[in-house]
């Protein structure tokens, strides 16, 4: 179910290019697994800023699950702050979450966390 770095890296494309509202719920699963088990760290600086900051919230949303290591959760998100909005963009977006907010992206993950709680347990962890 994990994705290698070039599988990942592409996965991200597609999730963003249509919108965070209507991802793949599968493809976003593979990506968060992959976000939250291995130690792979994209570089924003190679997506095209179109997709940034849909990408950027989606990666800062999937490190704030407890799945993560303390450390990893730090890498991560120091690989995203050059790309932060330093003030939130003025966008029409309906977004709840605040981080979606803060980001700039076009929707927010909302619809798909309970599709991904199974996925960040000990015991799905011990699985794999």
């Amino acid at each position: 179910m994990m994705l290698n770095r070039e599988e990942f890296e592409k996965a991200l494309a597609v999730l963003c290019s249509d919108g965070l509202a209507r991802m793949d719920p599968e493809l976003l699963l593979r990506v968060a697994v992959t976000v939250w088990y291995t130690s792979l760290i994209p570089d924003l600086g190679k997506v095209p800023e179109a997709f940034r900051a849909d990408i950027g919230y989606l990666l800062d949303r999937l490190s704030r699950f407890n799945i993560m290591s303390k450390q990893r959760k730090l890498d991560l998100l120091a690989s995203l702050e050059p790309y932060r909005p330093a003030s939130p963009p003025i966008t029409d977006s309906r977004c709840k979450d605040v981080r979606a907010i803060e980001w700039g992206a076009s929707a927010d993950l909302m619809p798909f966390v309970e599709e991904l709680l199974p996925y960040q347990t000990r015991h799905y962890a011990a699985t794999i």
